[in-house]
């Protein structure tokens, strides 16, 4: 089974873009937003081990397992023109797995970061330390997971479980070293987890000159109405970055 939610496009993409989802979260969270971006553009979102389609599998106890597993999952797909974009912790993976691919020789045109500041979170810390139900209930209240989660025991429990296993991950990825691609950074205005006043310090993680754009909204916002915004803001980045052939660092 594809380890992707994947929209392929006929023939060869102008752009591939390759999605990685927030903590807890799954890539139907994305098919939404995944329908959005331009017909000559293939859109592919990676499931985390341990949910969704691969739901069957083991959840990953480390950041760098979630990486390595992502690297896998996107090496073959790196033969057109692409450009990575993660939410929350998959901002993070996108972050580290271009690292990985540039170590490769392989460079993605762009990346775009929603949802996530440098360093530790205090407000991630303290979801972190909620008991299950109420960790849940705040995701569920801030968009991040369905409503019907809540309908059984059994359903709050494994989301818990999926979503303390990311964030465990998240809080053991450490510092990377400055990113030498283009940097889009993205976030809500009322975002408690990713302060708004805190996205600009991605500029310091950034060789490649980093942007900030801002949407009403808190740390769910690219699933509400400013889905249509973000979308066209991705797309104008990402066309507007140089790429380089596959295997040609500059």
């Amino acid at each position: 089974m594809s380890r992707f939610l994947h929209l392929p496009v006929a023939g060869h993409p102008t752009i591939r873009l390759i999605g990685f989802p927030h903590a807890g979260g799954a890539t139907t969270a994305y098919f939404a937003l995944s329908q959005r971006f331009p017909p000559d553009w293939d859109v592919m979102f990676l499931e985390y081990a341990g949910r969704g389609r691969r739901h069957r599998e083991r959840l990953a106890t480390s950041f760098d397992a979630v990486v390595e597993d992502a690297l896998q999952a996107v090496d073959p797909w790196t033969d057109a023109p692409f450009a990575l974009f993660g939410h929350g912790f998959g901002a993070a993976v996108a972050r580290a797995v271009a690292l990985r691919l540039l170590e490769r020789g392989c460079r993605p045109r762009w990346v775009g970061s929603s949802g996530l500041t440098p360093g530790r979170s205090p407000v991630l810390d303290r979801l972190a330390g909620m008991d299950d139900e109420f960790m849940v209930d705040w995701m569920i209240d801030a968009g991040g997971i369905p409503e019907m989660v809540r309908t059984t025991p059994e359903f709050v429990a494994l989301t818990a479980r999926v979503l303390r296993a990311d964030l465990q991950c998240l809080d053991g990825s450490g510092e990377l070293p400055p990113l030498p691609v283009p940097l889009g950074v993205f976030g809500g205005d009322a975002d408690p987890l990713a302060p708004a006043a805190d996205l600009a310090r991605w500029a310091a993680h950034c060789a490649a000159g980093c942007t900030v754009t801002t949407f009403p909204g808190g740390h769910f916002y690219l699933f509400g109405d400013q889905l249509p915004a973000l979308v066209a803001a991705v797309t104008a980045a990402v066309r507007s970055a140089p790429w380089s052939r596959p295997g040609a660092v500059p």
